[in-house]
């Protein structure tokens, strides 16, 4: 079976931050079939709570600064930060549409090729991976995702849901 894809981009901003509002939708023709090994994500009732234990995935490089990618997607534990420790760590570049969750172990992060991986609470969809410091994995400096959340009304008016 053939699937077709549209990508939705978030309404326009105006932010003056690049890092911002890092999300796209996928409209898939036709659907998915949920299957056991194919299943949807649920998407949030809240924002993640600082301390939510959770799991970020993703094809990224498991060492920095030199790159090196797995076969096989991995995972890693992550707790979420709160945003003032964000705002102190990243200053203007962390915005209201952002969490923070790792970052209090050296070396276990998201790093680069991981962009646009799920960070899941739970079995809830509560980030998105979207950027961190370089080189990836140092203590004090959390992995940085677009927060689900925030974007329900967007989601929900793309895929046509109340």
């Amino acid at each position: 079976m053939s699937h077709h894809h549209h990508h939705v981009p978030p309404p326009p901003y105006t932010a003056d931050n690049a890092y911002a509002h890092d999300l796209m939708l996928l409209r898939v023709e036709p659907p998915f079939t949920p299957t056991p090994h194919v299943q949807p994500l649920a998407l949030p009732t809240r924002p993640p709570a600082t301390g939510d234990n959770c799991t970020v995935m993703g094809w990224g490089t498991t060492t920095s600064p030199q790159e090196s990618f797995p076969d096989t997607p991995q995972c890693l534990n992550v707790t979420v930060v709160g945003d003032a420790t964000c705002c102190r760590v990243y200053g203007a570049k962390f915005t209201e549409d952002m969490l923070c969750a790792g970052g209090t172990v050296a070396g276990k992060d998201s790093c680069q090729g991981d962009s646009g991986g799920p960070l899941i609470c739970q079995g809830v969809l509560q980030g998105i991976v979207s950027w961190g410091d370089h080189p990836c994995g140092q203590a004090g400096k959390p992995g940085v995702y677009s927060e689900v959340y925030n974007y329900l009304p967007w989601i929900r008016e793309i895929m046509g849901q109340p």
